[in-house]
Order: structure tokens, then C-alpha cells, then sequence
């Protein structure tokens, strides 16, 4: 049984994983399902999802169910084929012969000191008997089916804390000291990367450019052709196989899905860093953020996330592109 219940654990576990990743990615793009109404046809997928973990739920209950039927009866059926063998053996069982006077057992001298342990603290408290059949019916089964469920927890976890580290790219070279603003610059040679060390092609096929101060370097490409890959390489979150990438200066790096926390808009955009009007104004009016603080009621103090206002795609990309 014990076998049983964590085959089973692992089977739901993973189509729990399933599920919650299926319903994470559907969040994710709601945008786009509502803009084409793919809404019935996700909510099917969703459903059906569902539907295979609870079938794994419905059989791991059933014989836990199973289980505990036979755990509660099973002294019962065992005293009944007893009886049943010894009257079918045409031994007759009345009140004056007792039916089983003629098994003669002899105990090993650790149980006879056991069992008489057992019996003196059953004739100094009555109730332990009912306390040792409560624990061998109810929670003997119970812990079965749970050590098991326990075990198969255990074991993904173990997976995971075995799983590679992953190692810090020693490829991208990154300066301590502060350089002069004419000296800031990334430079990739060569650069060969892969998300997947387990995979023949590379996410990244020979890569070099060399971008300086004051120049803007547009990377234009289809779907999955690397573009937000690279970006992450020079972030060293996507560890390189062959090249070297160089950044000359700090990083500061605006993502695809805005960010925005709860708190006043200058908040957002300083994100702790000390307030200087003269630079706060100009940053303000390269991310052509001036139109939207004039339509705010209360200006760049204007409070925005879960207790404030609500924020357009547009003015959350403003805002994260300038902080």
C-alpha cells in the first residue's frame, strides 16, 4: 500500500505542477485571449487539466480508502475464518471447550517480558487496550498513507536541491572601478549560448557588436530568434558556452513586462535613490512621462499599484524605462 500511495502522490504531484503552470501562462496573456476571444477554448484546456488530477486524487482516495476498510475490519475477518476453519474442521465449539486450549506457544524471553509489561499497565489502566486498538485500526493506516505521500514530498525535493548549480559565467567581464563616462561600453565576441546544456542548438550562434556611449543599438528579429536571450546574456543569466561578452560601466535594464510596486510614482521611479531635481526633470522628459503627471491628480505623488490609481500598458512602460 505504501508503494501504492506514493506512486501516486508523485503521478498527482506532477499534474499539480502541470496545472498551476498552464493556469500561470493563461494569466499571463488574458490581454490577448480577450482581445480574440480564445476565452471557451482555454477555459477547455483548464478543465481537462484539472480533470487528469483529479483522477490521479480519486485513485489515490480510493485505495486509501482501501486501506483503512481493511485495517478497521480486518480484525474482524480474521476472527471469523478462525471460527470458520476450526467449525469446518469438525471441531465442535461450545461453551465448555475453549477452541484454541490446544495452541501451546512458547515466547521468546524479550516478548513474554513484553507482553506481561502489557499486561500489568492493562490491569493498572483499563482504557489501554482501547488506546492500542484506536492506534493499530486508526492511525496506523493513516500514518501508512501519509509516510508515503511524505516520502514521494521528500523525494522532489531531494531532486531539486541534487539539480546542477548553475554557474556564474566567468565569460562576461564586468569592470569594479568607475569608469569616465567616454569609457562606458558592452562589447560581445563571438558569443555562442544555450538555455538548455542538454541541447544540440545553440539560442545564441555568433554573436558580436559593440555598443558605446551615446549610441543605440536596435536588435530585430522573429519570435525565439535570441533577442531577449541576449539581453540576458549580458546580464550573466544565461551562462555562455563559447565568446566573451566585456561591459564597461553599470547596467540598467528596462524588461518587456513593466514592473510597478504600490507607492507614489516617484517612488517607482527613484526606487531609492536620492532625489536631484535637475536630473529627475530631464529623465522625466526623455521617457515623455510630462503629458501623463499633468493628467494625474496629484502629479508625480500620485499613488499607484494595489491602493492607487490605475495604469495604462504604456505609462507602466514610461515608468519602469525611466527608473
Amino acid at each position: 500500500m505504501g508503494k501504492i500511495f506514493s506512486k501516486y502522490r508523485r503521478k498527482t504531484a506532477q499534474q499539480t505542477d502541470e496545472r498551476i503552470q498552464l493556469i500561470s501562462e493563461v494569466v499571463n496573456v488574458m490581454k490577448v485571449i480577450k482581445m480574440y476571444t480564445w476565452e471557451r477554448a482555454f477555459t477547455k484546456h483548464i478543465e481537462d487539466a484539472r480533470w487528469l488530477e483529479l483522477k490521479k486524487i480519486l485513485r489515490a482516495n480510493f485505495f486509501r480508502a482501501i486501506n483503512m476498510t481493511l485495517f478497521f475490519t480486518s480484525s474482524k475477518i480474521i476472527v471469523f475464518l478462525s471460527l470458520l476453519v476450526f467449525v469446518l474442521t469438525g471441531n465442535e465449539m461450545t461453551a465448555e471447550k475453549r477452541p484454541f486450549s490446544f495452541m501451546n506457544v512458547t515466547f521468546p524471553k524479550n516478548l513474554f517480558h513484553s507482553c506481561l509489561q502489557f499486561l500489568i499497565s492493562f490491569c493498572n489502566e483499563p482504557h489501554s487496550s482501547n488506546n492500542l486498538r484506536l492506534t493499530m485500526t486508526l492511525h496506523f493506516p493513516m500514518a501508512i498513507s501519509m509516510g508515503s505521500e511524505t516520502l514521494a514530498s521528500c523525494k522532489r525535493i531531494q531532486r531539486f536541491l541534487e539539480m546542477e548549480e548553475r554557474e556564474e559565467s566567468n565569460k562576461v567581464v564586468s569592470s569594479t572601478r568607475r569608469p569616465k563616462p567616454e569609457e562606458c561600453f558592452v562589447k560581445a565576441s563571438s558569443v555562442y549560448a544555450r538555455w538548455n546544456s542538454a541541447s544540440k542548438e545553440d539560442d545564441l550562434h555568433n554573436i558580436s557588436f559593440s555598443v558605446k556611449r551615446g549610441e543605440v543599438l536596435t536588435v530585430v528579429g522573429h519570435v525565439g530568434a535570441g533577442k531577449s536571450s541576449l539581453l540576458q546574456a549580458i546580464l550573466r543569466e544565461l551562462p555562455l558556452r563559447k565568446g566573451m561578452i566585456r561591459v564597461q560601466g553599470k547596467l540598467a535594464y528596462a524588461s518587456q513586462e513593466p514592473w510597478i510596486f504600490s507607492g507614489s510614482i516617484r517612488d517607482n521611479i527613484l526606487f531609492g535613490q536620492p532625489f536631484i531635481k535637475g536630473r529627475y526633470t530631464e529623465i522625466i522628459r526623455v521617457c515623455a512621462l510630462q503629458k501623463d503627471m499633468n493628467n494625474f491628480p496629484n502629479s508625480d505623488f500620485t499613488l499607484v499599484g494595489e491602493r492607487g490609481i490605475a495604469l495604462s500598458g504604456g505609462q507602466k512602460a514610461r515608468i519602469n524605462l525611466a527608473r
